[in-house]
C-alpha cells in the first residue's frame, strides 16, 4: 500500500487502521469488484499489470468484524480521499468470501482511481526493464522493496512440500527474459462461480496467504509456452495459457502478450 501513487494518503489509512483495530479482522488489495456478476471481468488480473510500478491494486477490502464496526470504518474511510467507499450487503460478502466467513462479519471496500490509468501510452516493456533484474533472496525493509518482492515473500510465507515457493522464486529469478510479473491468487471466476470467493485471501489473514493459482504475465507467445513448461515442472496440477486478446481483457490494456496460469488447486 505504501507504494501506491498517493503514499501520504495510504499512510493515514494504515494510521487510522492501526489506531482502530477493533474495527477490523482482516484487509486486503486487490481490483475493483465488477458491478454485476460478470465471468472473469474486465480488469480482473490489473495487480498483475501494474506490480511493477508501485501499483498493485485499486481497491482496500476490509472485513470488519460485524455489521456496527463496519458502519464505524466506512465513515472513518470517508477520510481516506478515496473515490468511493462501499459497506457491501451481507449475501455478498459470504460469497466473496466463501464458507469459512465468520459469523457477522461485514465487509467494506475503498476504491481510488490511478490517474495513470488514464494514459494511453504506457510502454510496460520501457517500465519492465531488464537491466536491473529483482532479487527475492535479500527482502528489504517493509514498505521499501517493490510490490513484486512484496508478492514473492507472500509466496514464501505460503510455501508448502507440494508448492514449494524457493524453487519457484529461484526459477523466475533466473529468466526474467521471459515475464513481466506474477501474482498469486484464487482461481479466476468461470460461468457457475461468477465473483464466488474472489475475497478468501481475506479469511486466511493475519496468520498466512491463502492462494489457488500463480498467474505469470509473458513477454511473449514463445515465452509463455517456456513459462507454462517450467511451471510443469513446479508440480502444478493444471497450466494454461490465455492467449492475447483474453489477457488484455484481464488485464484491462488495449493489447497484451499471453498470460500463463498455474493451479495447484
Amino acid at each position: 500500500m505504501l507504494q501506491q501513487p498517493d503514499p501520504i494518503t495510504m499512510q493515514r489509512v494504515l494510521h487510522d487502521l492501526v489506531r482502530h483495530p477493533e474495527y477490523w479482522d482482516a484487509f486486503v488489495t486487490g481490483p475493483r469488484l465488477p458491478a454485476t456478476e460478470q465471468v472473469a471481468d474486465p480488469g480482473t488480473l490489473i495487480c498483475l499489470r501494474d506490480l511493477f510500478i508501485g501499483w498493485n491494486t485499486d481497491t482496500l477490502y476490509v472485513l470488519a468484524p460485524n455489521a456496527q464496526r463496519a458502519r464505524s470504518l466506512k465513515t472513518l474511510a470517508k477520510g481516506w480521499n478515496c473515490t468511493e467507499v462501499m459497506l457491501h450487503p451481507p449475501e455478498t460478502v459470504q460469497r466473496l468470501v466463501g464458507k469459512y466467513l465468520m459469523s457477522g462479519q461485514s465487509l467494506v471496500s475503498a476504491y481510488w482511481q490511478h490517474p495513470a490509468l488514464l494514459d494511453e501510452e504506457f510502454d510496460f516493456d520501457t517500465i519492465y526493464d531488464l537491466t536491473e533484474p529483482l532479487q527475492f533472496d535479500d527482502l528489504p525493509e517493509l514498505g521499501k522493496c517493490p510490490p513484486q518482492v512484496l508478492m514473492a515473500g507472500l509466496l514464501l510465507k505460503h510455501g508448502s512440500e507440494r508448492f514449494h515457493a524457493p524453487t519457484i522464486l529461484k526459477d523466475l529469478q533466473s529468466c526474467p527474459q521471459w515475464w513481466y510479473s506474477f501474482v498469486a491468487g484464487p482461481a479466476l471466476p468461470n460461468s457457475t462461480t461468477g465473483i464466488a470467493n474472489r475475497l478468501s485471501g481475506l479469511r486466511g489473514f493475519p496468520d498466512y496467504w491463502w492462494t489457488d493459482c500463480l498467474y505469470l504475465w509473458s513477454r511473449s507467445q514463445a515465452a509463455a509456452i517456456q513459462l507454462k513448461a517450467l511451471g510443469q515442472s513446479w508440480s502444478c496440477k493444471t497450466a494454461t495459457i490465455l492467449e492475447s486478446s483474453e489477457s488484455a481483457r484481464l488485464l484491462a490494456l488495449p493489447k497484451s502478450s499471453p498470460v500463463v496460469v498455474l493451479s495447484w488447486r
